[in-house]
């Protein structure tokens, strides 16, 4: 959806009571085809809630093979937040979660331990 949204902003959305021609809208993939239930982005161009909407991204050549009908659009945009996405998904990665809990720990242990302390060292006697 450039130049509104990159890829790896975070998109909240909000549910609204109709949705048209020009409105951005979030609509799940349809089961059965490849990446259902992922989440799509893109600008409805045409279609109805009953016949199902024609979807396509700003950047895009042509429109999207689905045409979701009115239950599968999760609602338009209402807060985005660029780039967040990529760091949720990259926490969301099971050795980006170890490598976070490994650090903790160590950082954790680290915190715990007292503090050593250098014996004074007296001073030189006079000769």
């Amino acid at each position: 959806m450039l130049p509104v949204y990159n890829t790896g902003d975070l998109v909240v959305l909000h549910a609204a009571p109709t949705y048209g021609p020009g409105d951005i809208v979030g609509y799940h993939v349809p089961d059965g085809e490849v990446g259902q239930g992922l989440l799509v982005v893109h600008r409805i161009v045409g279609g109805s809630a009953a016949a199902g909407f024609v979807l396509q991204g700003d950047n895009n050549p042509a429109p999207d093979p689905w045409l979701p009908q009115g239950p599968l659009i999760a609602g338009t945009p209402w807060v985005a937040i660029p780039g967040i996405g990529r760091a949720i998904t990259f926490v969301h990665q099971p050795a980006a979660l170890a490598a976070l809990a490994v650090t903790l720990l160590v950082m954790w242990e680290i915190g715990r331990r007292p503090a050593r302390r250098k014996a004074p060292q007296s001073a030189p006697s006079p000769v």
